[in-house]
């Protein structure tokens, strides 16, 4: 076959069998919160015309690509709901990613066998499979990093503006998905110019080979487009509640400093049990390969995965999918490896490749299997639309997203939204008026036990971060009776006591322990509150 067909060919078999698989382990609902979020901003830009994302910061990119799927499906099948459409793109997205890192593997490493290698390591590795079975903006994030490194990499002498306005808005529209894309700036550089550096070594130190202009049009082409694009999808949304959502980044990020223990107690451990014990040694082979063959590759892959790593790796509360960034560059590194390997020994290098991919793929199987068929939040959804009235107004933490979406109910502010223990007073002495105000009114208040806490950061002695829920006293100690929150004038009585079961994401993992989780009920009351 020729070489000209052999490649994309293999991209499209390699992204076909990573939905394929992604279609078998597809989450059944909406259970995360962010999702929900997802697809109420989603319906509202295909139903009403609104293209306002509801959930800081932002992420209009994901907005968009999301709309694109549920409007096929609405105008196909009539749906109201976005669910289903924002789940299947998730899952697509993350196929579209796997077959973009066989293309950009082969470019860099010149060898089918590496890009087949980066594909399939890509699509099993258990971070990026986890986040690409539900709704999330993980695997669209990775597929405009991936387009921009393959934009990046194919420029040429005399190409290399247009191979950076095109990385710069690949670039760009990744940023307006997850904004530490940008972070991938200096790798794209290093790509555009490997082929022939644009500085050399004199004996008088360090010269430029080429116009000084032309090296700055370079980086404002990527800097430019990595801005502009996200400027243009977050004016809406800029216009409707200022610059909320970049405020919001800003103090949620917690950067601890590029060397916390964040990056040993829960980055590194996150990583192993993704790539497996095998798969380091296999990394580091693929940069030594690349270091000697080929230098300007080692060097912005290398840039990509310690950038990359040093920032989100370091992080005060570092959720493994948050490292999808740091996971392609090293899946294309492994891929190098496996190739090297195959020019030595065929049957080597394929043995190697299925060994890892088992190793990564067989624990978090049963894992994500247990997960596909269980929709958390809906026994308790329909539990608490039976026992309360449709004029009813519910208090609950990340389950009132759930509520408002599937009941219809209204759900009543909360302080949720703080882990401060000064601004979360306040806002419950807000609530509790709020709530006095909705009674008197004649309306029907319930409150869930765990509606009024807060989370409390605090850390193991490894250094690993952990939240304690730190409630009101009074709240949700006992499942019946009444309680008394004295200050406010309020009661809370016992109504009834619901099951809500937790499957155990990818998100739960603990160090570099991954043990299949079965679905564990929770109770989870629900009080009437009325005033004295």
């Amino acid at each position: 076959m020729s070489p000209r067909f052999r490649t994309p060919l293999l991209a499209l078999a390699v992204g076909v069998a990573a939905l394929v698989l992604r279609l078998v382990l597809l989450n059944a609902g909406l259970w995360h919160t962010d999702s929900i979020w997802q697809a109420r901003a989603v319906e509202s830009a295909v139903l009403d015309g609104s293209f306002t994302y509801m959930h800081p910061p932002g992420y209009p990119g994901q907005v968009a690509l999301g709309a694109l799927f549920f409007w096929v499906h609405h105008l196909a099948t009539g749906a109201t709901s976005a669910a289903a459409a924002i789940t299947v793109q998730s899952a697509v997205a993350g196929a579209v990613a796997a077959g973009l890192a066989v293309l950009l593997a082969k470019r860099l490493f010149e060898d089918d066998l590496a890009g087949f290698a980066a594909g399939l390591l890509l699509a099993v590795t258990p971070i990026f499979l986890s986040v690409t079975t539900f709704a999330k903006s993980h695997g669209s994030q990775a597929v405009f990093l991936l387009l921009a490194g393959i934009a990046a990499e194919r420029a040429v002498p005399g190409r290399r503006l247009r191979a950076a306005i095109l990385a710069g808005l690949a670039l760009g529209f990744a940023a307006s998905i997850r904004t530490e894309s940008v972070l991938l700036v200096p790798a794209l550089l290093v790509l555009l110019w490997r082929v022939e550096s644009p500085i050399e070594l004199a004996d008088d130190g360090l010269r430029l080979r080429v116009p000084a202009a032309h090296v700055g049009a370079h980086v404002g082409a990527l800097v430019g487009g990595a801005l502009l694009v996200p400027a243009l999808l977050y004016a809406q949304q800029t216009a409707a509640v200022g610059l909320e959502p970049f405020t919001s980044a800003s103090s949620n990020s917690d950067f601890l400093g590029p060397f916390s223990r964040a990056l040993t107690a829960q980055t590194l451990p996150a990583l192993t049990t993704s790539f497996s014990w095998l798969g380091w040694p296999l990394l580091a082979l693929g940069f030594v390969v690349a270091w000697r063959t080929r230098r300007g590759v080692a060097l912005a892959l290398t840039l990509w995965l310690v950038v990359m790593l040093v920032y989100l790796g370091n992080l005060a509360i570092t959720v493994p999918r948050h490292l999808v960034p740091v996971v392609l560059p090293a899946c294309l590194l492994m891929g190098g490896a496996v190739a090297a390997i195959g020019r030595r020994q065929r049957a080597l290098a394929g043995a190697a490749l299925v060994v890892v991919a088992c190793a990564m793929v067989v624990p978090i199987w049963p894992v994500l299997q247990t997960r596909s068929r269980s929709a958390p939040t809906i026994d308790t959804l329909r539990g608490i639309a039976e026992h309360t009235e449709e004029n009813a107004v519910i208090y609950a933490q990340d389950l009132g997203n759930h509520i408002r979406y599937v009941t219809g109910r209204e759900v009543g502010e909360h302080a949720i939204a703080t882990r401060d223990a000064g601004r979360f007073a306040l806002e419950v002495t807000d609530s509790m008026e709020e709530i006095r105000g909705h009674i008197a009114a004649g309306r029907p208040v319930y409150v869930t036990s765990d509606a009024f806490s807060y989370d409390q950061r605090l850390e193991h002695e490894d250094g690993s971060t952990y939240f304690l829920k730190v409630g009101i006293p009074g709240v949700g100690e006992s499942p019946a009776g009444e309680e008394q929150l004295g200050m406010w004038g309020v009661t809370l009585i016992g109504t009834v006591a619901l099951q809500r079961v937790y499957t155990g994401p990818i998100d739960d993992w603990h160090g570099a322990s991954l043990e299949p989780r079965t679905p564990k009920p929770v109770d989870l009351h629900l009080y009437r509150a009325r005033i004295e």
